[in-house]
């Protein structure tokens, strides 16, 4: 409750989303003017069904977890990633991550608990959201983060127009990590040129692309997509593939899918990537061997069909 109290001095809307019914008395009692606005939900109910008392998007949630077995894995770090996006350009993240005090302080359990939810906050800064503040509860194992949202910078989207392609050529070079075989880029770049290519654009820049493959009248692929490392988690890659799921159903296509490097072979880089695609929605498909033994090829699909 430490974190609710600190905000119930600042004049938003708040809502509240706890796994556990017991806490919803005192939230409500924090917050009589909101009361009916907390509410108890399972996290993976609430990503996968956004409850329909909510607004779209709200100035910030408070949401309690057990922190012992959160973010470790690209679905939970999808969870996390979901309800980043239903706040607002100017809202937060509220976690509270509950070890509980079943154990006498002091004693090895209680601070292997302790030692379990600070590595899980760890794991949330490696995935680069901004932690702007901390409560720890000095009587038991509770600690409260408030992850800021990011900003948003103003991103246009439009068809390749005459002399784009080769900065989006610049682009794939410029991220070695990612593309580093030449044979692979001088086929994008002839893919840029053929396919239906889209970039994106911050103060009037390019700053990232994407080029869509479509097989048939059901399906397209993502064929290659790129942004400029400095501008990594602005929201860009999301926006562009928003972007062409919007057009693909207005032509009343089902699925988009994407090939990337398969988790059979280590990788930082496409570690990121695959955590990209999995809060975009994609799910993984199969991994083969497209690109050799060297270079498993995962296969993630999504569906696009508006409900």
């Amino acid at each position: 409750m430490r974190c609710l109290q600190e905000w119930s001095g600042v004049d938003l809307v708040p809502y509240g989303i706890d796994t556990d019914e017991k806490w919803r008395p005192e939230t409500q009692e924090i917050f009589p003017d909101h009361k009916d606005h907390f509410l108890t939900y399972d996290i993976d109910d609430l990503c996968d069904n956004w409850p329909s008392t909510f607004p779209p998007t709200i100035d910030y949630i408070y949401c309690s977890l057990w922190g012992t077995s959160r973010f470790n894995t690209p679905e939970s770090q999808y969870q996390l990633q979901t309800l980043l996006d239903r706040v607002s350009n100017t809202g937060r993240l509220i976690l509270g991550l509950y070890g509980g005090n079943r154990f006498a302080k002091g004693s090895d359990a209680d601070k292997q608990e302790r030692t379990i939810l600070t590595n899980t906050i760890h794991r949330i800064q490696k995935l680069d959201y901004n932690i702007s503040g901390q409560a720890t509860s000095t009587s038991s194992n509770n600690i409260a983060i408030w992850i800021d949202k990011s900003p948003q910078v103003s991103i246009t989207i439009h068809p390749l127009q005459d002399g784009e392609a080769e900065t989006c050529e610049n682009i794939l070079r410029a991220l070695p990590s990612w593309f580093g075989i030449e044979e692979a880029i001088v086929e994008y770049c002839g893919d840029i040129k053929k396919m239906e290519t889209y970039v994106a654009k911050i103060d009037d820049q390019v700053v990232g692309f994407l080029t869509l493959n479509t097989h048939n009248e059901f399906t397209a692929e993502i064929q290659v997509i790129a942004v400029k490392e400095d501008t990594h988690r602005q929201g860009v890659g999301k926006q562009l593939t928003h972007h062409i799921e919007n057009i693909l159903q207005t032509r009343t296509m089902e699925y988009l899918t994407v090939k990337t490097l398969g988790p059979s072979k280590a990788s930082k880089e496409y570690d990121l990537t695959r955590q990209f695609y999995m809060a975009m929605g994609f799910r993984p498909l199969e991994e083969n061997d497209l690109w050799g033994k060297d270079n498993p090829c995962l296969i993630m699909v999504k569906s696009i069909t508006r409900q």
